[in-house]
């Protein structure tokens, strides 16, 4: 009897857990159509500095309270924490959000979806890792259903925009990559919920300092409640909701465990702009989303080789 409440309890905490992440795989999936159709009113640099702002002050409240603040943080950790949270948040957003602004909220989820990819090869490219040959047959897999994905989402009429569209998203994926591969010495003295959390409000700070003219220039008052539901989604549904269960997710299941649920982000991001935003699918989407997933998972799950 004693040995089974345990056990029965951790089970339950895990299916708990389990549930929670497939709930964050749907919110980040449907967040690229919420993001897209909020830009039909708004501006993308206005869009971002309400929801950032909004996130900020939330998450600020959040490290008071579950993670002490600033406290015990050296100042060489601090400013290494504001540099890469300027590069994951401030730079990786304002190329994403023009990027999907012009290009479609498919491509964007797919094209976000590569970015282990990046990851792996920033890593074996700063002497982090070397890649298994299995590795790199699963990045040439997802970036050749990547390609599909662009190929068979491309907009008649777009010219040329909707491919400067995807490039700017895929260099943001590029850009929250290096923000990935730099923050692994931080995290082994700080919990991900502190580096997030000071990244994410200096990365708020960066918009801020960048995109203010965008705050005059919107009319504000044109917004309904759904554009601010949209924009409450946007920043306390994806950012600190998601990233607070995240870390909750690394720190109780592990890091393998929990990447695994990324891999359905894109099939739920693609599903969802279909019905939301009647884009197409199509077989070279179907197809090149399939190998994207299928590379990505591949890579996930590859061992990378000791230097």
């Amino acid at each position: 009897m004693t040995t089974e409440r345990p056990m029965t309890s951790r089970v339950r905490a895990l299916s708990r857990i389990d549930l929670f992440m497939l709930f964050v795989v749907i919110v980040w999936g449907v967040n690229f159509t919420v993001v897209k159709w909020a830009l039909e009113k708004m501006s993308p640099w206005s869009f971002n500095l309400a929801r950032f702002t909004m996130s900020a002050v939330a998450m600020a409240v959040l490290l008071r309270v579950r993670d002490g603040g600033l406290r015990g943080i050296s100042a060489s950790d601090l400013l290494a924490m504001i540099g890469i949270g300027i590069l994951g948040n401030t730079v990786y957003q304002a190329l994403f959000i023009q990027g999907i602004a012009w290009t479609t909220a498919g491509n964007a989820v797919l094209f976000i979806a590569i970015n282990p990819l990046w990851t792996a090869l920033l890593s074996a490219g700063l002497g982090v890792d070397r890649l298994t040959a299995r590795t790199w047959g699963g990045i040439v897999l997802a970036m050749a259903g990547a390609a599909l994905v662009a190929l068979g989402g491309h907009r008649p009429g777009s010219a040329g925009i909707q491919w400067l569209g995807d490039g700017l998203v895929l260099l943001a994926g590029i850009c929250w990559s290096a923000y990935t591969v730099l923050s692994r010495a931080l995290l082994a003295r700080h919990s991900p919920l502190r580096l997030t959390g000071v990244g994410l409000i200096a990365g708020t700070a960066g918009i801020w300092a960048t995109t203010m003219p965008a705050a005059f220039r919107q009319d504000w008052q044109v917004l309904t409640w759904a554009d601010w539901s949209a924009i409450a989604f946007a920043g306390l549904g994806a950012l600190v909701f998601c990233y607070t269960v995240w870390a909750e997710g690394v720190k109780h299941v592990g890091p393998a465990r929990t990447a695994a649920y990324a891999n359905l982000t894109p099939a739920v991001g693609l599903l969802a702009s279909a019905w939301a935003l009647g884009e197409p699918l199509g077989w070279m989407r179907v197809v090149g989303a399939t190998l994207t997933i299928y590379g990505v998972y591949i890579t996930r799950t590859s061992r990378p080789r000791s230097l």
